[in-house]
């Protein structure tokens, strides 16, 4: 399973990233959730980390990346109002933890998401192929002909 971190500290990306190895998950990061929308698309993911600092949580690209994926997403701050937290999850977050975050638990919360995601990589999908059109799954694009289109998660 693919999980895509993106963290404004590297530490804290190497950290999650570490942690999250160690469960045998294959890991993509990020370093600014700004681009994070950008190779998206192209990248199948399983499980989205977003660690945030205290300057704030860009609602607007959470929720432009949440329209291009249904993947489960966590995201991890210091602190957190009660209306931003109501925002976060109307943008579709599904999970906000807090620091100092356990890493046990942290990845409990990740294995939990994966499994009710119930979701199959992308990426073991088998190319489908039908006269002049091939799907694949793993590239998340389809081909007529000589013409390629990506698709989105969706």
């Amino acid at each position: 399973m693919k999980v895509l971190i993106v963290a404004d500290d590297a530490e804290e990306r190497d950290i999650l990233t570490y942690v999250l190895q160690r469960i045998g998950l294959s890991i993509v990061p990020s370093g600014d959730v700004a681009r994070m929308d950008a190779g998206l698309p192209l990248t199948a993911v399983d499980l989205l980390i977003v660690a945030t600092t205290n300057q704030g949580v860009n609602q607007p690209k959470l929720k432009k990346i949440r329209e291009i994926t249904q993947a489960p997403m966590i995201l991890i701050s210091d602190w957190l109002t009660e209306n931003e937290t109501c925002d976060l999850l109307d943008i579709g977050v599904d999970l906000l933890l807090k620091r100092p975050l356990s890493p046990r638990v942290f990845t409990r919360y990740a294995q939990m998401l994966l499994r009710r995601a119930g979701t199959v990589p992308a990426t073991v999908l088998a190319r489908v192929q039908a006269g002049g059109l091939v799907l694949n799954p793993a590239r998340r694009s389809v081909r007529v002909g000589e013409t390629v289109v990506q698709l989105t998660p969706l």
